[in-house]
């Protein structure tokens, strides 16, 4: 199968899975929706500021307890923990190792907590990848490489005694994906890990993100594998067809050219997740805005202009567009309208 896979998009989807999709119909029944998708990681950040560590473990635990989910579906919990670290490209140490003297503070006033040791694991595992440089592995040096290595160990070595707790936390497991990709793991090793967050929760997506990463990106799936991955995923995801429209949103922007060609994604069946979708979320702009990418990406006039009349007036979501200017090129194209002088 060609893969074309950038080095950037390989670590940064390893890492968060993150344009991550949306949720099931029965999210609404289970929990009440929130407005704001960044309401979670906004609240955590400004704790995390504070050190204020008993309220954060207050908001985690309820967000595990209640299972409950942002306005387009996903478990609040997944939000969290990527706000536990900085996030962009200008990084340099000594914003790491700033993030990581805060967790040494956390863990001094909650030495049982599930929540400090799966975000401290999630801080080391990107500052891995930034000694990586985010590149691929024949072309670190030794003294990155070295430092990726003994990083990610020790993400490891703190999740292997966070599981020791009384406490668990589904996130331990998409966070232990990323560093079995790291460290290569064999394939065997890896689907146990996957059927042990499986069995503690079927309902939670970045797991299955993640493992359709592992499949696809990595190519530790065979061709095809991935796909029938995904249509497996719909038999064990509450969700049915919205895990198969979520999974492939989770791989889309690491390629170009034809995806579903390249993928062996069906198009059809993610149409159909996310029709789904759209009737489990309808106040959710992100999910809205994803299904009309997908219908400019597979060039669907009908559908992409049915998509951006509900659209109009919102601005678009960069996470899902690239920029600005691809969402106005696909809403002038999908709408028949000619750009302005």
């Amino acid at each position: 199968m060609t893969r074309q896979f950038s080095a950037i998009a390989c670590a940064l989807f390893a890492l968060f899975a993150s344009l991550t999709p949306a949720v099931p119909a029965f999210a609404a029944s289970a929990s009440r929706l929130v407005d704001d998708r960044t309401t979670t990681s906004d609240a955590f950040q400004k704790l995390l500021a504070e050190e204020d560590f008993a309220a954060i473990e207050k908001l985690a635990d309820r967000l595990r307890t209640q299972k409950k989910r942002a306005i387009d579906g996903l478990w609040e919990i997944s939000l969290l923990y990527p706000a536990a670290h900085i996030n962009s490209n200008d990084a340099v140490d000594a914003d790491f190792e700033a993030e990581l003297a805060l967790m040494q503070k956390w863990k001094a006033a909650f030495p049982a907590s599930i929540t400090r040791p799966v975000a401290e694991a999630t801080i080391l595992t990107t500052y891995a990848w930034k000694a990586r440089r985010d590149g691929l592995a024949s072309t670190v040096n030794d003294h990155g490489r070295t430092l990726f290595n003994e990083r990610i160990a020790r993400a490891k070595q703190i999740l292997d005694e966070a599981a020791r707790q009384p406490t668990r936390c589904i996130h331990w497991y998409a966070a232990m994906q990323t560093i079995a990709i790291a460290q290569n793991w064999p394939r065997a090793a890896y689907d146990d890990l996957f059927n042990q967050a499986i069995q503690l929760e079927h309902s939670y997506e970045t797991t299955y993100f993640r493992k359709a990463h592992y499949l696809l990106a990595h190519g530790y799936g065979a061709p095809g594998e991935a796909a029938q991955f995904a249509d497996e995923a719909t038999r064990l995801h509450p969700g049915g067809m919205e895990i198969y429209a979520r999974i492939v949103w989770s791989q889309i922007h690491a390629y170009s050219g034809d995806f579903f060609a390249t993928s062996g994604y069906s198009w059809e069946k993610t149409k159909a997740g996310f029709e789904a979708l759209l009737a489990a979320t309808p106040q959710s702009a992100q999910n809205l805005q994803a299904y009309a990418y997908f219908a400019c990406r597979v060039k669907d006039r009908d559908l992409a202009r049915d998509l951006f009349k509900k659209i109009d007036g919102q601005e678009a979501i960069v996470s899902i567009w690239g920029n600005h200017g691809y969402f106005e090129q696909c809403r002038r194209w999908a709408l028949w309208q000619k750009k302005q002088p």
